[in-house]
């Protein structure tokens, strides 16, 4: 609609995917140099149960791929693994941060509170390397982490869509405010990056699937 037009051209977009744009939005937008609009009418309706299939291309033919579909979709499928207990605003940040992991090229990383994701760490080398970036470039480049900083009212939660290789990722984490970490669960360093996690009062979360959101593209 109008309303949410105009707050995204405020700021540089090559193209949005909607369900649907109304007239006053479509005038809104098309003062938009460059900016493609694509209607999808179904692109909520399908069953996203099913993982249906993607098509990749390699040197002398192509590979055919289960699309990855999150079981982690309700505050349910969270796991708190620490006896810090998270509020149902950091369970719903853990859900957000998750969903957009599973878009990101692994090394990934984001963080975020139940509304904005801040930082985004993307095919990096290592894990770490990939949280720090996040954390960085948030604090350095965004103005919804500024103006958070300055309030501090929200819980933010770190999504890694591996295993912390060690407790580096931690002390990173707490050191930008990070209140919440989510990752899989499964790594030799568990013991120690939990113990750290805990010492430094963030609320320890992986999913009840133990999933891994790779994205390899």
């Amino acid at each position: 609609n109008r309303e949410l037009a105009e707050r995204i051209a405020k700021t540089f977009v090559d193209g949005i995917i909607a369900k649907d744009f109304d007239e006053d939005a479509r005038s809104v937008l098309a003062n938009k140099k460059d900016l493609r609009l694509l209607a999808l009418p179904d692109i909520y309706e399908h069953d996203h149960g099913e993982h249906g299939w993607e098509i990749k291309s390699v040197r002398g033919g192509i590979l055919l791929a289960e699309r990855y579909v999150s079981q982690t979709v309700t505050r349910d499928d969270i796991l708190v693994r620490s006896e810090h207990q998270p509020s149902p605003e950091m369970l719903d940040a853990a859900l957000l941060q998750w969903c957009v992991l599973g878009y990101v090229r692994s090394n990934a990383a984001v963080f975020g509170d139940d509304k904005v994701t801040y930082g985004v760490g993307s095919g990096q080398g290592s894990r770490v390397d990939a949280i720090r970036n996040a954390l960085e470039h948030a604090a350095e480049r965004s103005p919804y982490y500024t103006s958070w900083a300055a309030n501090q009212d929200k819980e933010l939660v770190l999504a890694t869509d591996g295993f912390p290789p060690e407790t580096d990722s931690i002390e990173a984490c707490a050191k930008y405010s990070v209140k919440g970490f989510l990752s899989p669960i499964g790594s030799i360093k568990d013991k120690a990056v939990y113990e750290r996690g805990v010492e430094l009062g963030l609320v320890m979360l992986t999913t009840k699937s133990n999933e891994r959101p790779f994205t390899h593209r």
